[in-house]
């Protein structure tokens, strides 16, 4: 906009993430250097907010299991480390090898950064054995006969509730959408035009925005949502969310539905 500052003036007014110290004074405490890495991984990597999250939280686990073996500092750490923590989340936690697997990536990134910082010479993350990942077994699918006769249950129920539960679940079935992004759509992110209909989704999976092709069933079940069901529930006019609360309890919620929400319902 005019009059904004641009360019150099801009970027001085920019809140700067903290950067390393010069290298004669860094200290090499694990500990120390975990909220640097995640700083690096929100602003350098772009990573999405709860990778972010999800890094910090393995990271400081192994950082706990470090001071409490007696290693402090970052040239104390090898392979071997990495691995026994590996172990004893496995057979002390219980934890799959999936989820060890996540937490290995993590340190393997958090070792990465130490390694660009010349704090390590070799990444012991990368150097570490992984565990064996057991097959995966096949997806435990609806079928269609169980997807139609949860929609003729519901189809056949006229109350206000009802009709919302038959809209959320030719969402689920028929758009293809996460929770989030369906408790997320607005209003005008539906758009039903004929040989034109599709749902906007803003800041979905990997913060991308997509459009997803809306078929006619779902199509003609968002038309009567619009024209008859969301007005019935008298949203208040600063609601702009496609799928709204139904109890008179949540109707001061600003906010959109929680993910939970749809699992409840489905249970109603």
């Amino acid at each position: 906009m005019k009059g904004q500052p641009k360019g150099i003036d801009a970027l001085m007014l920019a809140p700067f993430p903290s950067v390393p110290a010069t290298r004669g004074i860094v200290s090499k405490r694990l500990a120390d250097h975990v909220h640097g890495f995640l700083l690096w991984m929100q602003f350098a990597r772009a990573r999405a907010e709860n990778t972010v999250r999800g890094y910090g939280e393995d990271v400081r686990m192994f950082v706990a299991f470090c001071e409490k073996s007696g290693i402090t500092y970052v040239e104390q750490v090898t392979f071997h480390h990495v691995e026994a923590f590996g172990a004893v989340l496995r057979g002390h936690l219980g934890q799959k090898e999936a989820s060890i697997a996540r937490r290995y990536s993590a340190l393997r990134q958090f070792f990465l950064y130490l390694e660009r910082h010349d704090l390590v010479p070799k990444n012991p993350a990368k150097l570490a054995l992984t565990m064996k990942m057991p097959p995966r077994k096949p997806p435990d699918c609806m079928t269609k006969d169980e997807r139609n006769r949860i929609l003729a249950v519901l189809d056949a129920r006229h109350d206000l509730a009802s009709r919302r539960h038959y809209t959320l679940a030719l969402l689920l079935f028929y758009s293809g959408l996460r929770e989030a992004e369906i408790v997320n759509l607005k209003v005008e992110d539906v758009q039903l035009e004929p040989g034109n209909a599709y749902l906007y989704v803003h800041e979905g999976k990997g913060r991308k925005d997509r459009r997803v092709p809306i078929p006619p069933r779902l199509r003609d079940a968002l038309r009567v949502y619009l024209a008859k069901v969301r007005p019935a529930l008298n949203p208040p006019a600063d609601k702009p969310w496609l799928i709204i609360h139904c109890g008179h309890r949540n109707r001061a919620a600003t906010g959109p539905l929680n993910t939970k929400t749809i699992w409840h319902s489905s249970r109603t």
